[in-house]
C-alpha cells in the first residue's frame, strides 16, 4: 500500500461504527464523508461521494469486517506492519518484503478457502502468525515479538479491480540491532508522505503521534490500486474498540 499493487472497526464481530455503510450510502451529489485530516488527494480537488454501485461487492456490506474474503483482491487479505519506535519517535520504512512494497512492510494474510466464514479473532491470529514469519525471513530485529493490531482497512476503487482489506499490526523494532540493509528509519515529522498512496496522510499521523489505538478507514480511489490514483472520499475512524483476539495458548 502506498508502492502499487498490494495495498483497511468496533470491537470485532460486534456494533461499532458503520464506515463502510455511511460510506456506500452517500448520494452522488453529497459532499464526501468528513476527516480529522480533511481530503487527501494527488492534485486537484476531492469528487463528490461515491455511490454504492462504484463500491463494488463491498458496498452490500455493513461494515468492513463483514466484506467476504472471496469478494476481495484475489481472495485474500493484505497485512500491513508499522515498524514504529515510540520512544524515539521514528518509523523504519523501505523493508524488503514478500509483496514488493517499496515503503510499508507487507505479507498476505488469510485466504478463501470457500469454506465457513472465518471468526474475526482468527484473521487477526493468522495476520499476526504470517507478519511474524515474514518479518523474521525478512531479517528484521523486534524489541518485543508481540506484534499489535493498529487498525482495518478497506480500499475500494473505480477502476475495474476488486476491493481490498488491509490489517495493520505495529512493531518496535530493536535499536542498534542489525536491519535489512535497505530499511531506514524517518522521523515522525519526516514520513514521505508524498511517496505513499494518498490514504496513509490520513491515518497514519496519528498513529505516530497518538497513545496506541485502533483506526478504521473506508478509502476510494478513482483508479486501481497504486500510487498515482486519487483518493476521491473516505470514510476514517482513529478511536475504535480494539478487537478481540484468540485466547493464547500456554
Amino acid at each position: 500500500e502506498g508502492e502499487g499493487e498490494g495495498e483497511g472497526e468496533g470491537e470485532v464481530g460486534g456494533e461499532g461504527p458503520n464506515v463502510l455503510e455511511s460510506l456506500s450510502a452517500e448520494p452522488a451529489n453529497s459532499s464526501p464523508p468528513p476527516s480529522v485530516h480533511g481530503d487527501m488527494t494527488h492534485g486537484g480537488a476531492p469528487t463528490r461521494g461515491a455511490p454504492a454501485a462504484e463500491l463494488g461487492r463491498a458496498a452490500s456490506s455493513r461494515a468492513i469486517e463483514e466484506v467476504p474474503l472471496a469478494a476481495l483482491h484475489n481472495g485474500r487479505e493484505l497485512v500491513m506492519v508499522i515498524l514504529f519506535d515510540r520512544r524515539r519517535r521514528q518509523v523504519l520504512l523501505e523493508v524488503p518484503n514478500a509483496l514488493g512494497w517499496r515503503l510499508h512492510f507487507g505479507c498476505d494474510g488469510q485466504r478463501d478457502d470457500g469454506g465457513r466464514p472465518t471468526p474475526e479473532p482468527e484473521l487477526w491470529a493468522t495476520a499476526m502468525a504470517r507478519a511474524a514469519e515474514e518479518l523474521a525471513s525478512a531479517g528484521v530485529s523486534l524489541a518485543a515479538s508481540a506484534l499489535r493490531p493498529a487498525g482495518l482497512m478497506l480500499f475500494s476503487f473505480r477502476a475495474a479491480h476488486s476491493p481490498m482489506r488491509v490489517r495493520v499490526l505495529e512493531a518496535t523494532p530493536e535499536r542498534g540491532a542489525k536491519q535489512p540493509a535497505s530499511a531506514r528509519y524517518h522521523d515522525v515529522e519526516d514520513v514521505p508522505y508524498e511517496r505513499m498512496w494518498a490514504d496513509d496522510a490520513v491515518w497514519m499521523p496519528t498513529l505516530l503521534t497518538d497513545p496506541p489505538s485502533f483506526f478504521e478507514g473506508h478509502f476510494v480511489f478513482d483508479g486501481g490500486p497504486c500510487a498515482e490514483s486519487r483518493l476521491v472520499t473516505h470514510n476514517w475512524d482513529p478511536a475504535c474498540a480494539t478487537p478481540k483476539l484468540c485466547a493464547q495458548r500456554d
